[in-house]
């Protein structure tokens, strides 16, 4: 059994118990002097310790519910940011890390992503531009080791997230391409067909519109005809076509290769090669713009000129325009020679005075354009000089009968390079006049002799068949004519002659002379000769 021992309050207990009272209770109720020892010393110590509780328990719950902030690219979280910092809040951080990423990716695709130490910051930064400053709360916030752990953390994610952004991005830019070179080529064929059936309907219009109705004149004289005019309409269509669709094509080209990293060289040297001889050709148009001006206005009189000239020839030909001095056949042939000089002598001695200089361009194509035709057209030019010495010189006329090479037929023409002779049959046959000039040209005249050999049995009574035979020719033609040239103890071949303008009187003297033989049951012999040819 044990015996209570009574308390004994020393001063510094009570100090220490009153303390305690005020700090964890401000009621005085709560004093109870009659405790024992112990319980006193236990109910001090958790007065005391009980204020402290509060205060301890608050830094976490502070720090588990802070404000975050995610960093995006497009719409893909990259990383977080936790803690504020320099009164800017943690969303704040975020949304500046984010638009900085995005201009970046824009101007600075293919940069990379780095660390930076700047005192007591880690800057990430992609390319030259800082994306975030990090911090050491940054670090403890995120739960890593230390700033640099949690600075090479954030930077790879940004790195992946980079990686992906660039690789969707050439993945829907390479989709986009692909799909807009289909769309212009799809439109570059509809622009082709367009302009074709556009050419189609021009060339109809103009087929339809120019027979006579368009031409060039100056009062009446008629400088450019409609057949020229739309010869000219026709050729400016056609070009005006394949230069279009030319263009059309090449600037889907350019804009197809543009379009991909490996093919943009070419667009390059393709836009280079076409570009760069077009605009020296402009400066050099540009700059020698007057002269070319006056040597326009030059052309147009020189056109105008040759076709006045052309024109009063053909009037004189047709006999619309009579002029003493030139007979309507040689009008034709002295059009042409005029027409030549004139453009040859505007060539070599009026380009001199327009541009000013007797060694311009001009003037040496025309001394070239001469010296060419000298030597290339050397038997052109023969021809025609033989075909101007039978032509002025008045040796043959149309109308005459000839044979040349043995070919017989009456001349329908005579040009300044040929001789046009027309045969029985009505064709047309042109010898040049340097061909007569190594074969004879035998001049039958206006009222040529024809001669058809007849073969006769020699059993036929000989002074019938001749009476027969002239009988015959006098209807064909007139100075009838028959001689014996063979005779044998089979047949006898006789000529028979006459004189006739028409081409065609050999002809029906043959089919004639057979008639009336056969009519007059005359025997024919055989059909060739044995030794004397007619």
């Amino acid at each position: 059994m044990s015996t209570a021992r009574p308390v004994r309050f020393t001063p510094a207990l009570l100090l220490l118990g009153a303390l305690a009272g005020g700090l964890g209770d401000a009621s005085p109720a709560r004093a109870q002097p009659a405790v024992t020892a112990p319980s006193a010393v236990a109910s001090a110590k958790q007065r005391a310790l009980a204020p402290a509780a509060p205060s301890v328990s608050a830094a976490p719950a502070a720090s588990a519910s802070p404000a975050r902030g995610t960093v995006l690219l497009g719409d893909t979280p990259v990383f977080s940011l936790r803690v504020p910092r320099a009164e800017r809040s943690a969303e704040e951080r975020a949304v500046d890390a984010t638009r900085a990423l995005a201009e970046t990716l824009r101007e600075e695709a293919g940069a990379d992503v780095r660390v930076e130490r700047r005192k007591d910051a880690a800057v990430v930064l992609f390319g030259r531009t800082p994306i975030v400053h990090l911090y050491e709360e940054d670090a403890l916030a995120a739960g890593d080791a230390s700033l640099d752990v949690h600075a090479a953390s954030v930077a790879a994610s940004l790195r992946a997230a980079v990686d992906s952004e660039t690789r969707r991005s050439a993945v829907a830019k390479s989709v986009f391409s692909i799909s807009l070179v289909v769309f212009l080529g799809l439109v570059a064929l509809y622009l082709l067909r367009k302009i074709g059936e556009f050419s189609q309907r021009g060339r109809a219009f103009v087929a339809a519109h120019t027979e006579g109705k368009l031409a060039i004149r100056i009062k009446r004289i008629e400088v450019v005809s409609p057949a020229t005019v739309r010869n000219t309409a026709l050729v400016t269509l056609s070009a005006g076509r394949w230069f279009a669709q030319a263009g059309i094509l090449y600037t889907w080209l350019v804009v197809a290769f543009s379009l991909f990293e490996p093919t943009r060289g070419y667009t390059e040297r393709l836009t280079g090669f076409v570009t760069h001889p077009l605009s020296e050709l402009t400066r050099r148009v540009a700059v020698t713009l007057p002269v070319l001006a006056v040597l326009a206005i030059a052309a147009f009189a020189v056109f105008v000129l040759v076709r006045f000239v052309e024109l009063f020839f053909l009037n004189v030909e047709r006999g619309e325009t009579s002029v003493s001095w030139l007979p309507a056949d040689l009008a034709g042939p002295t059009s042409i020679i005029v027409r030549f000089a004139i453009v040859l002598c505007s060539l070599v001695f009026l380009a001199p005075l327009v541009t000013g200089s007797s060694e311009g361009s001009l003037s040496r194509v025309g001394l070239i354009g001469t010296a060419a035709l000298a030597l290339s057209a050397t038997p052109l030019l023969a021809n025609a000089l033989a075909g101007s010495v039978m032509l002025f010189g008045r040796r043959l006329k149309p109308g005459l009968h000839v044979e040349v090479d043995g070919r017989r037929g009456r001349i329908s023409a005579i040009g300044l390079l040929d001789l046009r002779i027309e045969g029985a049959d009505r064709s047309q046959t042109r010898f040049p006049h340097l061909w007569t000039l190594w074969r004879p040209l035998t001049v039958l005249g206006v009222a040529p002799r024809h001669a058809v050999v007849v073969s006769v049995a020699a059993s036929a009574h000989r002074g019938e068949v001749r009476e027969i035979l002239l009988r015959i020719a006098a209807r064909i033609g007139r100075e009838p004519l028959v001689e014996v040239v063979e005779a044998d103890p089979e047949s006898i071949f006789y000529r028979v002659s006459l004189i006739s303008e028409a081409a065609s009187a050999r002809a029906e003297l043959e089919r004639a002379l057979f008639d009336g033989l056969a009519d007059a049951a005359v025997p024919f012999g055989r059909a060739t000769m044995s030794g004397v040819i007619a």
